[in-house]
Order: structure tokens, then C-alpha cells, then sequence
């Protein structure tokens, strides 16, 4: 997110996770005016970062908002000669340039569930050029940083809003597939927090998700309820529970993905890296290292508890503090949203993941 600049020396400056591309004055501009500078700015620098596909595959992450997914990007993306990608696909990210907009295929919600044909072949086209590097979306610009890389070969796309689709990529484009989980009442409760909007609707219109993914009438009507009528925290953890219903039913089945959870990345960072390099063959461990010690770029949507925790290397209060925040009543109400869809990788008492029966023991 970009936010207003900052007068150092009768001049703009640089300030550790925000962008500070538009000169001096600009606040006084119209926003739209600014807007339109802003996306000049970060067209032109994308203009001179050279990509030109090597021979390793590309990056594909899939996560869910507010799980810590721009902070693993970023370590994943320190590594010499990859380009983070953050969320591409998605039409709702606010960093959006009026070119990339118009190319950007528009799904319900700005969910891509399972597409009809047409919407298919529009997909297709527009991700071919991505990973070919014709287009560059949410690509880095911040072109003052010490680890902004004007040469790259390897792509890393953060995609948010189409896991029921990591199949379909897996399937079409050769490339190493990473799953990232949270806790869903943390994440709930960031959403909340930030006045967000649910994308459930999306999952329950969709004719595939319904008879296929949800296969039961009952699960289609309970959904609908609390969509309509739950309290917030029902309701997000519902949208948590669609979005990640289907690479969590898949997961047992697709041992060349790499799965992890927040709470994992942040309590074993060392194990946590040793992973990345092995599975996703990204070797810079001491770049990735210090990405780690770094509150991501999205940490300005995160409570002042949470950034305390992160910069001041607070582990537990990262992954934990949420528990002291959960009233009885909401943690039996979430409790009635996971056991109804059968999710057991969270538990209401524990913000560690349980993975039986999803994945097998980390390497």
C-alpha cells in the first residue's frame, strides 16, 4: 500500500516497507493525479529490470490474505534472480497499474474457482504472458533498496485468490508449487480488523465448487446460513474454510507441493529454510535469513501488537496472541464451522497445525 511521503530535508525519502516513488508536493495533488504518477513510476522501473526465463521453474505460492504471505514471499524472493510476482491475479489488490487492470481477467469476487471455457482461455492467455515476462504486475519498484535486482530469471507468483485452481497450473505450466496455511481466527480476526469483505459468495455460486468440492446439499445450506446470518468471526472463518477446502481435501495426493504453515515459518525459521532450499531448489539462505528478520511490506495492516511482536523477534506472541483475544463463545462458534466442513488442521486451544492426514512429516 502505498502512503503519503514524507518530508526529509525539504525533500521525499525512502522509508523501510513503503513506497516513496511520487516527488515532492504530490500530496497536494488530486489522488487521482497521484495514482496516475505512482503507476507511471513503477511501469518505468519495470521497464528497466531485465527478466528473461532460466532454467529453473517458476515459483508458484498460493496462500490466503493476512496468512503471511507477502512476508514469505519476500524471503523467497531475496534470493539472486527471482521476481516476486504479488498477487497477479488478483483484481481486488489495490496496487494495480490502469494497464494491468485491463489485462487482468475478471472473475466473480475476483475469485477464480473453476472457470468456464471462455474464462479459461482468457486465464490462460493472460498467465502465458506473465510467465514469459511479456507483463509485469505487482513486480517490485522500489528500486533505491539494496536487494531490488535489475536482472532476474526465475519468477515467484504470490496467488491469493485461486487455490481451488493449483491443480489447473500444476497441470498446464511446469512449475514448483508452494501452499502456505494460517490459523483461521487470526487471520479472521486481521480481516475484521482491517474492513475487509468476505469472498464466499463466489465458492457458493460456483456450479463446480457446490456439486463437486462441497457435495452435499446440507454443507451448501449451512454455508448460506452463516454466510447471511453468523457473527464475523463465523463468517470469516467460513471464507477461510471455502477457500482452502480444496487443496486441503488434495493435499495427501500431491506430495511434490510444498506445504507450510505461518506458525511453522515463524517458530523453525531454520527448518523453515532449510525446506525452501531443498524443495524449491533456492539456495541464498543467508539472504533469506535476513528477509526474515524484516516485517513485511504488508505489516502496516497488522495491529501494533503485532508489529511489537514481529520487530521485537516475539515468537510466540507472533503465532499465540491471538489465543488471549478469543471470547468462549467465538471459539465455539468457529469450533461449529471446522467440524461441520471436517477441517482438523487447526484446533481452537492451539495455534500450531495438526498435518494428519494432510501432508506427511517435513523432511
Amino acid at each position: 500500500m502505498i502512503s503519503q511521503p514524507q518530508r526529509s530535508g525539504g525533500s521525499w525519502q525512502v522509508t523501510t516497507g513503503r513506497v516513496r516513488d511520487v516527488p515532492r508536493g504530490s500530496r497536494w495533488l488530486p489522488e487521482p493525479l497521484r495514482d496516475s504518477l505512482r503507476a507511471v513510476a513503477k511501469e518505468s522501473i519495470w521497464l528497466t529490470v531485465h527478466y528473461r526465463p532460466g532454467p529453473k521453474p517458476p515459483i508458484a505460492l498460493f496462500c490466503t490474505r493476512r496468512g503471511g504471505s507477502t512476508w514469505l514471499m519476500e524471503i523467497i524472493g531475496a534470493n539472486r534472480g527471482v521476481l516476486p510476482l504479488n498477487q497477479p491475479l488478483e483484481i481486488l489488490t489495490p496496487n494495480l497499474t490502469p494497464h494491468q487492470y485491463k489485462r487482468l481477467p475478471k472473475f466473480d469476487l475476483g475469485q477464480i474457482v473453476h472457470p468456464d471455457p471462455d474464462q479459461e482461455r482468457e486465464l490462460r492467455a493472460y498467465t502465458d504472458d506473465l510467465m514469459a515476462g511479456r507483463i509485469r504486475v505487482n513486480a517490485p519498484h522500489a528500486f533505491w533498496r539494496r536487494d531490488f535486482q535489475f536482472r532476474t530469471d526465475r519468477l515467484l507468483l504470490k496467488i491469493v485468490d485461486a487455490k481451488p485452481m493449483m491443480d489447473w497450473f500444476d497441470a498446464t505450466y511446469l512449475l514448483d508449487i508452494a501452499y502456505l496455511v494460517r490459523h483461521p481466527v487470526p487471520q479472521a480476526m486481521s480481516c475484521i480488523r482491517n474492513g475487509w469483505s468476505t469472498t464466499t459468495k463466489a465458492y457458493l455460486r460456483n456450479e463446480w465448487f457446490t456439486e463437486e468440492v462441497l457435495a452435499d446439499r446440507h454443507l451448501l445450506t449451512y454455508a448460506h446460513t452463516v454466510e447471511d446470518t453468523g457473527t464475523d468471526v463465523e463468517r470469516f472463518v467460513l471464507n477461510w474454510v471455502v477457500e482452502n477446502l480444496y487443496p486441503l481435501r488434495v493435499l495427501a495426493d500431491r506430495p511434490h507441493w510444498l506445504a507450510l504453515s505461518y506458525e511453522e515459518c515463524v517458530t523453525d525459521q531454520d527448518a523453515t529454510l532449510r525446506r525452501l532450499a531443498e524443495r524449491l531448489d533456492v539456495g541464498d539462505t543467508d539472504r533469506m535469513r535476513q528477509a526474515a528478520l524484516r516485517a513485511s511490506r504488508s505489516s502496516s495492516l497488522s495491529d501494533d501488537g503485532s508489529v511489537a511482536a514481529i520487530c521485537s523477534g516475539d515468537r510466540d506472541e507472533q503465532v499465540s496472541g491471538w489465543l488471549d483475544r478469543m471470547s468462549a463463545e467465538d471459539a465455539a462458534r468457529v469450533a461449529g464451522v471446522l467440524d461441520t466442513f471436517g477441517v482438523t488442521l487447526y484446533a481452537l486451544d492451539d495455534p500450531a497445525p495438526n498435518w494428519s492426514g494432510y501432508r506427511s512429516a517435513p523432511d
